[in-house]
């Protein structure tokens, strides 16, 4: 089955970004709009894969934290080896993954940048205690907890009811 692939109009409705946003994210390489669309030249409506989509939605909640386009560049190259990079391809990452698409509240997604060249991207199971919560992420000065399922609650998934 092929990958789902959006437009930008859809991609700002399903992320709550604005269009100049998305934009500016497209033209500094932080989304990557499908091979086929950047192909296919001037006039024609860029496309982007569901896992882009994904990572918008992630950085329009972490830009509501003020995070700069440093910041996010440095969780989007992190999330983006940690979510669908093939180092952790047989990762318990992407079963968390797999149950924040669907709709799993008990997933999170921790974004801790300690300084301009050191950050952490973490993806677990949290319950909300803070003893529970990994060190790694707890430690950072500049911390961010977010869960994906909510995030991700208006991206259409195969096979669901779009009605």
């Amino acid at each position: 089955m092929p990958t789902p692939e959006f437009i930008l109009s859809e991609v700002i409705e399903m992320t709550g970004g604005t269009r100049s946003l998305i934009q500016l994210w497209t033209g500094v390489g932080l989304l990557q709009p499908s091979a086929e669309s950047t192909e296919a030249g001037r006039g024609s409506r860029r496309r982007f894969p569901i896992e882009e989509v994904e990572i918008a939605a992630l950085m329009v909640r972490l830009s509501l934290y003020g995070s700069t386009l440093r910041s996010l560049r440095i969780f989007e190259k992190k999330f983006r080896a940690r979510a669908f990079g093939e180092k952790f391809a047989r990762s318990p990452v992407r079963v968390l993954i797999r149950a924040a698409r669907a709709g799993d509240l008990g997933v999170y997604i921790g974004f801790a940048r300690h300084d301009e060249k050191h950050a952490v991207v973490d993806i677990f199971r949290w319950d909300g205690t803070h003893p529970s919560l990994p060190e790694k992420i707890a430690g950072g000065p500049d911390m961010v907890l977010m869960r994906p399922a909510q995030a991700w609650r208006r991206i259409p998934r195969a096979g669901a009811d779009q009605s």
